[in-house]
């Protein structure tokens, strides 16, 4: 089992000093609204609030974090239904869940991330996914954990996570 420490973070701006090259640099940036969740195996979830579409989303977890998160199993899922279910509900947020034309896969999927076998946990919600137009090839999950699949370029709060293994550097976007 599992054990998760979580933190609600408000936007706030950040004041930092660096030396770089001897001289001391000051420089601001924000930190986005969300939850952020700590995995004693070291897994760290975010949840960014903000609304991007599920590219934009990838591209940003990918510069920030590791990539979208990925759901290895229910214990995962568990947590990223509790983090879905605030007050109030955030509705559909993007994973890193997409449909590749020969199926669905994580985002990392085929760069080798993934150790036996732990990309195929799925669980869909009755009825999905759905093949419409082949135009809805990206993965949310709903309120009760389960997923379906959605218009990629619909604009959606989303979840990011690092991982152990440092394989972003240079990853394409989906």
């Amino acid at each position: 089992m599992e054990l998760f420490v979580c933190k609600e973070l408000r936007q706030t701006e950040h004041t930092e000093n660096q030396f770089i090259l001897g001289v001391q640099t000051s420089f601001s940036h924000f930190s986005p609204k969300g939850l952020f969740c700590l995995s004693v195996s070291g897994r760290a979830y975010r949840l960014i609030e903000d609304q991007l579409s599920w590219t934009e989303a990838q591209s940003y977890c990918r510069a920030q974090y590791l990539d979208l998160a990925t759901v290895d199993d229910q214990e995962q899922l568990n947590l990223l239904i509790n983090v879905t279910q605030r007050n109030p509900p955030l509705g559909h947020v993007w994973t890193g869940l997409y449909d590749d034309m020969d199926s669905w896969r994580w985002s990392l999927q085929k760069e080798g991330y993934y150790d036996g076998g732990l990309d195929q946990f799925r669980l869909w919600d009755v009825g999905f996914p759905t093949n419409y137009k082949n135009v809805f090839r990206c993965g949310v999950t709903l309120n009760n954990g389960k997923w379906k699949n959605d218009h990629c370029d619909s604009t959606r709060p989303f979840i990011c996570y690092s991982g152990k293994k440092n394989v972003a550097a240079g990853l394409e976007s989906f």
